[in-house]
């Protein structure tokens, strides 16, 4: 057997991929900025984009050309002769495109751990997302030999390529079936029941590309039996697509990071996998805490995104590499209700708001030294907003603060507290 899977590898037509996809794969990696290198879960989820990105499709068009290759060369009957048991020959057909498959994942796997064993901190890849790409490689492939094998045609190949592209770019995000997630955030965690699921499914399609063939020249009874296989296929996509979303909370820490940037400051509290951006995070407060002047009341402590079960009443920030994007998230979620607030309708509340959303912009306006609000594109900003706000930031700074502290009081002006 293992001699068979030797010359298969080596006559494989996903041979001439595999190389071009390292380099697709790998300038991925490289254009992807947002220092993903910095956090173990980014990595991984790094190493999985990049290693399906662009070989799903590839590879489950070859394997589709590839199932193919009996029908071309006028050697399908004598494949059935050979001394070898069918199945086998099946099987290392279909392994050696797999292994191509395989191949790459490991690959990244170790640029991605080369890359972030030296910024990202204890800790290692997160093998769940490594198992996502695995299943999905494998589904993938083994679809695409199917339709080979069903359909031996030239358009074939094609057509399985183009509809893994439209499966892929079409799925929503975080459904059942996406081939990867966009980014790992340490707040997050794949579903197990998901990854549970889409195993199974894997280990069935290769099942079925290996004895289809086989069992489609099989006598009437076994036809029958046949037929069975779209019903148990079918429920094993139900059981994917009720299986739950592919990302899930995760549960957070007994001990997260936590750590202050000086007295009387407010303290930072860290996933602990994202103990790379706590400096910033910690300049991030000095800067709010500056920017505020005693006019904007500021929290104990800002907790990062997820690390509070029930969200309610916790400032938080979303921990990222960008010092100004966190100091805008610590701005917004800083500034908290006082209270309960009086408001007699949603218009009313929406222009309590109103007005509190000015705090906010000039709050992050200050933290990361902005003169002007109506041109930065961080903002989304209505113009009446921007032009307030705009005018404010050209007053000397006694003047800001004092403005501050009127719509402060005019934001929670009969809220309790």
């Amino acid at each position: 057997m293992s001699w068979m899977i030797w010359t298969e590898l080596r006559r494989s037509s996903a041979r001439w991929a595999f190389l071009l996809l390292l380099a697709l794969g790998g300038g991925l990696m490289a254009a992807w900025g947002q220092g993903w290198y910095l956090v173990w879960p980014e990595a991984s989820v790094m190493a999985a984009n990049a290693a399906t990105y662009f070989a799903a499709a590839v590879l489950a068009g070859m394997a589709a050309w590839s199932a193919q290759r009996g029908v071309r060369y006028g050697m399908r009957d004598q494949l059935l002769l050979v001394a070898r048991r069918p199945w086998q020959v099946e099987s290392a057909h279909l392994l050696a495109i797999l292994v191509y498959a395989w191949s790459g994942l490991l690959v990244f796997a170790a640029v991605a751990v080369l890359a972030a064993s030296g910024s990202a901190g204890p800790g290692f890849l997160w093998p769940s997302y490594l198992l996502l790409v695995f299943t999905t490689l494998t589904v993938c492939v083994a679809s695409g030999y199917v339709a080979g094998r069903l359909r031996p045609s030239r358009i074939t190949a094609p057509v399985v390529a183009v509809a893994v592209i439209v499966v892929q770019f079409l799925t929503p995000t975080n459904a059942p079936f996406d081939f990867s997630v966009v980014t790992g955030p340490a707040r997050l965690e794949l579903n197990s029941g998901v990854l549970l699921a889409r195993s199974v499914l894997a280990a069935a399609v290769v099942c079925l590309a290996v004895l289809l063939p086989f069992l489609w020249n099989r006598p009437r009874a076994s036809r029958i039996r046949l037929a069975a296989l779209p019903v148990g296929m079918a429920g094993l996509l139900a059981w994917v697509v009720l299986s739950g979303p592919l990302q899930i909370a995760r549960t957070p820490p007994g001990e997260p990071l936590c750590a202050a940037p000086g007295p009387d400051l407010p303290r930072v509290c860290l996933w602990p996998e994202n103990r790379a951006y706590l400096e910033t995070a910690l300049e991030a407060v000095r800067r709010i805490s500056h920017a505020a002047g005693g006019a904007v009341a500021l929290p104990e402590v800002y907790y990062d995104e997820g690390l509070k079960p029930d969200g309610a009443g916790y400032p938080y920030f979303t921990a990222l590499p960008e010092i100004d994007a966190i100091t805008t998230s610590m701005a917004l979620s800083g500034f908290q209700p006082s209270g309960k607030c009086p408001d007699s309708s949603d218009a009313a509340m929406a222009a309590r708001y109103d007005i509190g959303g000015r705090v906010w912009v000039w709050h992050a306006a200050v933290a990361k030294g902005a003169r002007s609000v109506s041109d930065d594109d961080s903002f989304l900003l209505p113009p009446e907003v921007a032009r307030d706000v705009d005018v404010a930031l050209a007053k000397p700074r006694a003047q800001q603060l004092a403005w501050i502290r009127e719509q402060v009081e005019r934001t929670w002006a009969g809220c309790d507290g």
